[in-house]
This record gives C-alpha cells, sequence and structure tokens, in this order.
C-alpha cells in the first residue's frame, strides 16, 4: 500500500513471518522547532548526557610524515590540516575522535570530518549554549558519530540499504520527516563519493559545503537535536555497536550484520 502523503511506504519485517506493508505514519516536512526551543532542548539533554559519555582526550597530535622528504604524502598532510584546525578551533588533539591513534584519516573519518564542516555554523552556535553544562566537543564526537553512522547505513545500496535501526531513525523522521530524510540520504551518497575523492582538508570543506546547502540551518538543528534525543534516551548503546560493526570499510561485510537485526523496518523509496 502507498502512503499517499509521502509517497513511500513501510514494510515490517519478523522472522519467521510474511512482511506487512503499511502506509508510512510520518510527516513529510521537518517539524518546526524555534531557535529558542532548540537551545532549551539542547540544554536539557546535555544535562542528561553529562555523566554517560567517554571523556575527550587533549592530548596533541604528532602527525609523522612516510617516504623521503622530496615525496608529498597527501594523507600525512591531510592528518596534519585536521590537527590544526582543532587546534584553531580551541579544542586541540584529535578533537572529533576521527584518528584514533591512526596515523591517517580513514575514509569512514573523511566523511565525519566532512559532516563536523557542513554543521559547524549551527554548532558554533549550540556550543555557547551548552558549554556551561558539558564539554561541547565531548557532545559534539557523540553526535557526529551517531548522524554519520546512521546516514552511512541508510545509503548502503539495495537490498540493505534500507534496513534500518529504530531508535534512531525514528527520531529522525519524527524531526525532519521522511521525505528530508530521503534527500539527505541521497545527498550523503554524493557526499561519500565526493570523500572518498578528497584528497586534501580544502576539498573536503567543500564537500561539507555542499552538504550544508541540502540540509540548510533549520533541519540541521532538527538533525543535531533529534541525534542529542537519541542519545539521551538511553536506548542506543546496542544500536551504535550493530552500526560500528556494520560500517567495515568493504561494503558487502557490512551489509551481513544488518540481518541480524531483527525485527526490523524496511523503508521502500
Amino acid at each position: 500500500m502507498d502512503a499517499s502523503d509521502t509517497g513511500s511506504r513501510i514494510v515490517l519485517i519478523a522472522e519467521e513471518a510474511p512482511p506487512i506493508v503499511a502506509p508510512a505514519p510520518v510527516r513529510p516536512e521537518p517539524v518546526e522547532v524555534s531557535r529558542a526551543e532548540y537551545q532549551a532542548a539542547m540544554k536539557r539533554f546535555a544535562r542528561e548526557l553529562r555523566d554517560r559519555l567517554p571523556p575527550r582526550l587533549e592530548e596533541r597530535l604528532d602527525v609523522v610524515s612516510w617516504g623521503s622528504p622530496e615525496q608529498r604524502d597527501e594523507r600525512a598532510e591531510l592528518a596534519a590540516e585536521y590537527s590544526r584546525w582543532c587546534e584553531a578551533r580551541g579544542t586541540p588533539g584529535d578533537c572529533l575522535a576521527l584518528l584514533q591513534g591512526r596515523l591517517y584519516l580513514t575514509e569512514e573519518a573523511k566523511r565525519s570530518l566532512a559532516f563536523a564542516l557542513a554543521t559547524r555554523g549551527v554548532w558554533d552556535g549550540t556550543k555557547a549554549v551548552i558549554d556551561e553544562v558539558i564539554d561541547p566537543a565531548q557532545l559534539q564526537i557523540a553526535l557526529v558519530s551517531t548522524i554519520t553512522m546512521t546516514l552511512a547505513l541508510l545509503a548502503i545500496p539495495e537490498p540493505i540499504s534500507k534496513v534500518i535501526v529504530l531508535v534512531m531513525t525514528a527520531s529522525m523522521v519524527a524531526y525532519v520527516g521522511w521525505d528530508t530524510l530521503v534527500g539527505l540520504i541521497e545527498g550523503w551518497r554524493r557526499l561519500e563519493q565526493e570523500c572518498q575523492r578528497a584528497r586534501t582538508f580544502a576539498e573536503l570543506r567543500d564537500a561539507g559545503d555542499r552538504y550544508e546547502r541540502i540540509m540548510g540551518e533549520k533541519v540541521t538543528r532538527l538533525l543535531i537535536l533529534a541525534a542529542t534525543a537519541a542519545l539521551a534516551s538511553g536506548r542506543t548503546d546496542q544500536t551504535l555497536q550493530g552500526l560500528s560493526k556494520t560500517l567495515a570499510p568493504d561494503r558487502e561485510q557490512r551489509a551481513r550484520p544488518c540481518r541480524e537485526w531483527i525485527p526490523r523496518v524496511q523503508h521502500e523509496i
């Protein structure tokens, strides 16, 4: 049965049971949340998360370049630019926990950095509100990880691409609307391709800027709010563990753990 308001449908899939198709009970458009409401909600959720997020390590990064001095090490240069960006914004070290002891940024880390750059305008305003409650960089690490892993899972090609983890995606749909989420997923696929080609910090920033234009300020705030609400609910721990296993470098390997999530919901776009 097609959902007349969104053009999508929901297929409920359970173990050893036939699929149940139902209209999508979701709004097509984002909810209206004023700036004041957003700030009040973020401060409330930040209080709930204050003692639950892991501390952020602040040690300075030592970026090592391999090869001869005449040979350009693009990956080391990118890691160095990331380090300088962290330093410039007052959060020295591995400020988004993207390196975690590695010498270079992985493909997943490059996408996370591009997303952080895409949301930097809204985040700069957000961190001023929550700074007295929680370390903003500590919360940003959790939010960037949560949102990017969810979008990456949703963007996996058929048939696994629409098999979703309920807690985070339900929160995203509730805030941004189904039609908007579909656009974000399509934009994320393009961002993945751009990040794969990117060799410099500037190229990642450009990819992030293009995704920022897809989101817009309103939807960016709603994405951040949705992810913070999901984290504050306390039901995302197993979700993120499953996501981290799912998002292996090899997309074929990445698909297999999705089949272990039963019951599950498949959204057909």
